[in-house]
């Protein structure tokens, strides 16, 4: 193991800071637990679908740090509406827990909805690369899958985070 520590006289005090484990990873201010050791860092572009629709134009990029993936997206535009759609080609499968991920979505154009909701956002199920988009009811008290509506002319920008296995 490499490790950085510093001398009592530092102003952060003695002991050690960082650990760069000879089995992999890197653990912080003396814990040497393998479970705690971050062992996996990456960023990346991820290609954004609307399940098996022609999209006009995306972007998405990701930062997953150990089993934590934080994914940006931005779509525009479909070769033909949908209804009860999901936001596919996440760059991990989501860990074996159900809706173990969420996401947001800040702007939306061409999003319509049933009589009584409102509100487009996602989760993210169990052993998935896909965010089922749901909407709630006005109230909260209910949300579904069927009652929005993607249109061709749709726009939608915003964040995923989830586990990985």
């Amino acid at each position: 193991d490499f490790v950085v520590a510093c001398s009592a006289s530092h102003s952060a005090g003695p002991g050690e800071k960082i650990r760069v484990k000879s089995s992999g990873g890197i653990t912080f201010n003396g814990d040497t637990a393998a479970a705690n050791a971050l062992d996996d860092y990456e960023e990346g572009t991820w290609t954004v679908g609307i399940d098996s629709r022609t999209v006009s134009g995306s972007e998405g990029h990701y930062t997953k740090m150990g089993r934590f993936v934080v994914c940006q997206f931005a779509l525009n535009g479909l070769n033909s509406s949908i209804t009860g759609a999901n936001i596919s080609g996440l760059p991990f499968t989501s860990k074996n827990s159900n809706q173990i991920g969420l996401c947001t979505i800040g702007d939306t154009t061409g999003v319509s909805y049933s009589s009584g909701h409102s509100d487009i956002y996602g989760r993210v199920n169990a052993n998935v690369t896909n965010v089922q988009l749901l909407s709630k009811t006005t109230n909260g008290s209910t949300h579904s899958s069927s009652s929005l509506t993607l249109g061709t002319n749709v726009v939608l920008r915003g964040y995923i985070w989830y586990m990985t296995a």
